[in-house]
Formats: structure tokens, C-alpha cells, sequence
């Protein structure tokens, strides 16, 4: 009986951790990148052209030796065939999974990103833009490009409240 009931247990607690590694992915659109990890992120992000710098592919990334105040990564092992996404400036749209119920919002300059196939996704994003001068998004039109392609963002916890929200009172 207790033979029968492990792999019942097993099976509950990591199957459905094993199923969402397909959903760690990375996907090319017209305003630039969108990355969707549901393992390590809380929340899909677009990082626009304009914000990225280079891209480059790596054999082999040791994480020991990374700033982990600026680099973000998927892995928490030696990595190889990983994308190197340089930005421009440091973005805060990637919020992390700690524990449960526990996230948090850093701020990196380069994202390093395991992916399935990393040499094909590297070969067709220069295809598709090596020759294109990004366009400068403001923060109006690149919530626009979020909602157009389902993307929401949690916000800030310091930002202002919405003018059709009332604060609450105490007392």
C-alpha cells in the first residue's frame, strides 16, 4: 500500500513543475523581444530594440563568476549555448520568484538565457534585425505594444495609484 502511494506523491508534488519547463521560452516580435519564464518570472516581459544593445551567443557561461547584482539568469548551474542580452540601460521589468508568495523586482543590465535552441533563435534575430534602426518607445506606447501582445506588467508597489481608485481610510 505505502509502495503504491510514493509515486502518487511524487507524481503530484514535481510532474507539475516538470510540465512547465516547455513554457520557459523566448520569442521574437516586431518591437523586439518578449520572455516568457513561468519557473523563475512572475510576469512575461518585452524588452523593446531600442533597449537592447547587443545580442551575442555564448559556448559556455560559468555563474560563479557573473555580478548577480546585474545579470539576470535562468539557471542556477553552469550553462551553455546561452543568449547574452546587453541592454542599454537597466531595466526593472523583471520580477523574480523567490518563495512562495515572495517575488522581487531587480534591476540588470545583461540577461543570459537558456534556451532550447539557442543557435536558431540567434540566427533569426539577426536575420530579421540586423538592418532595422530601432524606434525610440516612450512609456505610453510601450504599454500600448504590452496590451496588444497580452503582456501585464505587475506594477510598481512605489507607483502612484490609479485617479479612479480611492485610498483607503484608516479608522
Amino acid at each position: 500500500m505505502l509502495l503504491g502511494i510514493l509515486p502518487l506523491l511524487f507524481f503530484a508534488f514535481f510532474v507539475p513543475y516538470a510540465l512547465k519547463i516547455p513554457l520557459r521560452r523566448c520569442v521574437i516580435v516586431p518591437h523586439g523581444i518578449v520572455i516568457a519564464d513561468y519557473i523563475t518570472l512572475t510576469d512575461t516581459v518585452l524588452l523593446p530594440l531600442s533597449k537592447i544593445k547587443s545580442i551575442q551567443l555564448e559556448n559556455k557561461v560559468d555563474i560563479k563568476n557573473l555580478d548577480s547584482n546585474n545579470v539576470y539568469t535562468n539557471s542556477l548551474t553552469k550553462i551553455s549555448n546561452v543568449i547574452n542580452i546587453s541592454l542599454n540601460e537597466k531595466t526593472d521589468s523583471l520580477i523574480l520568484r523567490r518563495s512562495v508568495n515572495e517575488s522581487e523586482r531587480i534591476n540588470v543590465e545583461e540577461i543570459y538565457l537558456s534556451l532550447a535552441q539557442s543557435k536558431l533563435f540567434f540566427s533569426h534575430f539577426y536575420k530579421r534585425f540586423h538592418k532595422v534602426e530601432p524606434e525610440e518607445l516612450t512609456l505610453a506606447k510601450e504599454r500600448i505594444i504590452e496590451k496588444q501582445l497580452g503582456i501585464e506588467t505587475a506594477p510598481r508597489s512605489d507607483s502612484p495609484l490609479p485617479s479612479w481608485r480611492n485610498r483607503k481610510k484608516n479608522g
